[in-house]
């Protein structure tokens, strides 16, 4: 290769690494840009419903329990706060009329107690019936209930920490009449944005309600087998 071919040979690759550079330096501004702009996207809180809400009746009303799983689908740098959550019930049939009022009254959480079966075993192989009483102790399934967390308050939703309150919804005015209801879960954001709304519905059968009043909470569920309507029924 002669000189001039040299010369030229020199000033193409300078050229063509002059390009690769102010390429990758045009991408990396682009990503910088874009993460930039993702960052400042709205945190866009959704909710998730549970399988699973419990329920119970007092003197005092009717308690529903539900623990939604509150997130963010970006990360951002903003977080979202949640300052209120509420629940709506309404029965399908409006001839009924049966439209109860819930409010948060509490945020729990739920615990399984077994039963002590130190005592009861004390006097295993004593006698036939001591080691039934035993037997039945220890296989027994634990009893589950809820404890009290905390009072109804605001509570901070980011990507990196999704929220799952356990909440007990209450209402005075509810018959727990049979029927199928048409539910609808509320978030409200501190923000200006919109609210985020979940509907559900719940399936409550003509011995439900006296079954709740007789084992303190019945559970019901949003995937038993067969259920096309996906709504929540008891189940056992």
């Amino acid at each position: 290769m002669t000189g001039p071919e040299k010369g030229r040979f020199r000033t193409v690759l300078h050229a063509g690494h002059t390009w690769v550079a102010t390429i990758a330096a045009l991408g990396a501004l682009g990503l910088s840009v874009y993460n930039f702009l993702e960052a400042q996207k709205d945190p866009t809180a959704d909710v998730i419903l549970p399988h699973s809400l419990k329920m119970d009746a007092d003197p005092e009303g009717v308690s529903l329990f539900l623990q939604p799983t509150v997130f963010t689908r970006f990360g951002t740098e903003d977080t979202e706060l949640a300052k209120d959550v509420q629940l709506r019930l309404r029965r399908r049939d409006p001839a009924v009329g049966d439209r109860p009022d819930f409010f948060w009254k509490r945020t729990v959480k739920w615990t399984a107690r077994y039963e002590p079966t130190d005592a009861v075993c004390a006097k295993a192989g004593t006698s036939p019936e001591a080691d039934a009483a035993c037997e039945k102790a220890r296989n027994a399934p634990p009893d589950v209930w809820w404890e009290f967390e905390s009072d109804p308050a605001p509570f901070i939703v980011a990507q990196s920490a999704p929220q799952k309150p356990s909440i007990e919804f209450k209402t005075h005015n509810w018959k727990l009449t049979p029927g199928r209801y048409e539910g609808t879960l509320t978030l409200l954001r501190a923000s200006t944005r919109s609210p985020v709304k979940k509907a559900f519905c719940l399936v409550l059968g003509a011995n439900d309600a006296e079954q709740i009043k007789q084992e303190g909470w019945d559970e019901f569920r949003n995937d038993v087998p067969g259920s096309e309507d996906r709504c929540y029924r008891w189940y056992e």
